[in-house]
Formats: C-alpha cells, sequence, structure tokens
C-alpha cells in the first residue's frame, strides 16, 4: 500500500475511534467523586470545616454522610457517630462544592434538609418525650482561641456553630427559636443578635460589660452590666432601638444590684441574683417589671443562674450550698414571691458539678451542663431529678486560660445554656 493510502486508512481510524468515544455509555466514563481527604486538626469542629471548604457551617452533614459510606469499605476513614465529637487525627473526606468558601449566600437550613417532627414521640412510660426543641449553648475553644455558640436540634440531631466569624457567647434563644442573643467579645462588644445560622446580626448594646440576655415577648431583652462607674452589677432592658434602660430607674433604690436576670413567663417579674447596695444579703430575688422593692428568694451568696418556669411556679437555680454546684428548685406565687412555707429542693444530687440549669419549652424537664462523664457536656432531665440523659458533649472548657485578654480567668459560673422551640 502506498505511504498515502496508509494515511488515509489511519485518519478512517481515528475518525472511527472518536466517533465510537463520543456514544459510549456515560456509565463508562463515570468520575470519581469530586472531594479531597482531611485529616482533623486541633480546635477543629465539623462546622468549621463544611465552612471552610463546602462555604457554609450548616452543611457539616454532607461530611458525616460521605465519610461514614467510605468508611464502609476503607475503615481508615472515621465512622462519625456523633457530629459533636470528632477527634484529632480522624480522616474524613470532605465532598467538592460548587459554593466558595466564605459565601454570603443564605445556608439551606438542617432544618429545611430533615424537618423536626411535629409530633413528639411517647415515651415507654407514657408522656411526651421531654427531648425536643433546640438547646443552645457556647464554649471555649482551647484550638481557635474564642468562644464559640453551638445549637443542638433535639428532634434531628443536628448540631451547629452560630457563627465563626466571631467570639461570642452566653446564649439566649428568642421563645419563637428563630433568633438568639449573644455576647460579643471582638467584632461586636455587647449583645447583639443573629438568626440560628449566624445572619442577619442587630446590636442589642455596645458595651463588653453587659451580659447574660435573656429574651422575653417581641423584642424584650434584659441583662446584666457593670457598665456603672461603681463596677456594681445592675439590670438593664434592651430592645431593637439600641436603647438601654436601667430597669427600675429609681435613685431612691439603690438596693437593686444584680445580675443574671430571667423573665417571668408573663413579663412582669424578673428574677435575678441580687444584693444589697453593700454587697450584702446575697441570693436569688424577684422584682416586678415597674418599679418597686426586691422580694428576697434565698440568701445563700452562692445562689446564681435562676431561671422561671413556663408556668410561673418555680425557680431553678443553681448553688454549691451542699459542696459543689447542684440543682435546686423553689416554688412561687404568682407574684414571684415564696410560696408559703416553701424551702429549695435538691433535684440533683450527683458528687459532680451541675450548672447552668434552663427550663423547656414545655415546662416538663431541665437542660443543664454537668462535668459528671469526666468533660463538660449537656444533659436533660425531669424537673423532680430522672431520666437523665446526655444530649451533647460540649466539646471545649468553660475555662479560658487566664492569660487570655478580658475573657482569662472566667469560668462556668459566667456562662448559660437556652431551650427553645
Amino acid at each position: 500500500m502506498s505511504s498515502r493510502g496508509k494515511m488515509i486508512t489511519c485518519a478512517v481510524w481515528v475518525v472511527l475511534l472518536i466517533g465510537m468515544w463520543a456514544v459510549a455509555p456515560v456509565g463508562a466514563q463515570t468520575p470519581a467523586p469530586a472531594g479531597q481527604d482531611y485529616v482533623v486538626k486541633p480546635g477543629d469542629t465539623l462546622a468549621l470545616i463544611a465552612r471552610r471548604f463546602l462555604g457554609e457551617a450548616s452543611r457539616f452533614s454532607e461530611i458525616v454522610a460521605v465519610t461514614n459510606e467510605k468508611h464502609a469499605a476503607d475503615s481508615t476513614y472515621a465512622h462519625i457517630q456523633d457530629a459533636g465529637a470528632i477527634e484529632v487525627g480522624w480522616k474524613l473526606f470532605v465532598p467538592g462544592s460548587a459554593a466558595s468558601p466564605g459565601s454570603d449566600k443564605t445556608p439551606a437550613r438542617i432544618a429545611d434538609q430533615q424537618p423536626v417532627k411535629a409530633d413528639p414521640p411517647a415515651t415507654p412510660g407514657g408522656g411526651t418525650d421531654p427531648a425536643r426543641g433546640k438547646i443552645a449553648f457556647s464554649l471555649y475553644n482551647l484550638g481557635r482561641e474564642v468562644y464559640e455558640v453551638q445549637i443542638v436540634n433535639l428532634g434531628t440531631g443536628e448540631r451547629w456553630i452560630v457563627t465563626d466569624q466571631e467570639s461570642v457567647s452566653e446564649p439566649a434563644l428568642s421563645p419563637d427559636g428563630q433568633r438568639i442573643a449573644v455576647r460579643g467579645w471582638d467584632r461586636y462588644r455587647g449583645i447583639e443578635t443573629f438568626d440560628l445560622y449566624g445572619k442577619n446580626q442587630q446590636g442589642v448594646s455596645g458595651q463588653l460589660e453587659d451580659s447574660r440576655p435573656n429574651w422575653g415577648s417581641g423584642d424584650s431583652i434584659i441583662l446584666g452590666s457593670q457598665r456603672e462607674s461603681d463596677r456594681r452589677w445592675r439590670l438593664y432592658k434592651g430592645g431593637a432601638d439600641n436603647e438601654i434602660k436601667w430597669i427600675n430607674n429609681d435613685k431612691l433604690v439603690e438596693s437593686l444590684v444584680g445580675e443574671a436576670p430571667a423573665w417571668s413567663p408573663d413579663g412582669s417579674y424578673i428574677v435575678y441574683r441580687g444584693c444589697d447596695f453593700s454587697l450584702n444579703g446575697c441570693g436569688i430575688r424577684t422584682i416586678a417589671r415597674s418599679p418597686g422593692q426586691p422580694q428576697i428568694l434565698t440568701l445563700e451568696s452562692s445562689d446564681a443562674s435562676p431561671h422561671w418556669s413556663p408556668d410561673g411556679r418555680t425557680i431553678v437555680f443553681m448553688s454549691k450550698r451542699s459542696g459543689n454546684w447542684d440543682l435546686y428548685t423553689l416554688p412561687v406565687d404568682a407574684q414571684g414571691r415564696l410560696a408559703a412555707g416553701a424551702e429549695p429542693k435538691q433535684i440533683a444530687t450527683d458528687a459532680s458539678n451541675e450548672c447552668l440549669p434552663a427550663w423547656s419549652p414545655w415546662g416538663d424537664a431541665l437542660a443543664f451542663v454537668s462535668d459528671r462523664s469526666g468533660a463538660w457536656a449537656v444533659y436533660i432531665m425531669r424537673p423532680d431529678g430522672s431520666d437523665v440523659r446526655k444530649i451533647a458533649d460540649i466539646g471545649g472548657t468553660y475555662d479560658p486560660p487566664p492569660w487570655v485578654p478580658e475573657v482569662g480567668g472566667r469560668g462556668v459560673t459566667n456562662e448559660q445554656i437556652s431551650w427553645s422551640k
């Protein structure tokens, strides 16, 4: 065959091969899944990894799903059973994403991907399972050297960081469960609010000393602060207009010194940890929303972090009156006064520390943090102390190193948790 004939024959074969490749079944050329391996480093959480690689912290469940799928075929990949508890050195697989890291696009909410059950399941012994709604808690992340607030959805098990763009703590969920108030430590210094995924920020107060917000009906947020020149704790009310007003603004009532306030269910009264103006006689007190004299409920100086039950009949608080931090309940009447013959009832008797109590929105359970397992974790239980369940490991500390500016030396007593629908 002539060289011209050989060239024509080769050209025909090339055309045929190209045509065969073009019409080959798509399945024959399936590309490998896009993504990459990632080894967990100190200070990592799944939400932080998701934000870094997928653009949104709320997409951490995608990492869980694909890593567990790979683990089934290759045991070098981690098997993630608790999204809030990953360990340094674990091998994960992060799927590819069209979203760029740091995207400002509104995230797909976890609740939208896996809807919360409309009707809570019945417990084996009858009644309604108390594990429903959302609990917000804070922790100090030693790896990142910042405070962060996380939310766990009890109905679905999802857990995420509200914002990793700044250091925030002391969370308070709004009654409808749509927004969260926090204490900001750096980019915004004071009390601010977000939606549950750290967007639509609004300032409430601009003083770093403002702390532990509590959200009543509407936009009514109360807080404690040492903003006055004498550095005594006092109670304030703030709203959407950013105006902060001193509660019980009567200069003659100097005895109103207090912190960690919480609304009564109807918004008529406030419970708080208070002292007299000389900082003596400290304990749990209540006061009417309008100017008036405080009602003294306890005179134990370690009593702290009070919270009113949804039916208005019981106040829960933490105290060291037994030697370590435990939880107590105290019955009150409709005016926030001690019920006749009432005495504090200890409902947590474990040898560990039980702190930061918060009522469920339905009044059938309490949330709290405890170190009973050797590390801080969030638990729930019935108001009588029964049916204790661990909800989530904190995954951080409540004791920032003492050399960290402004927050060094703070502890669990400076924090709070919150439970909403």
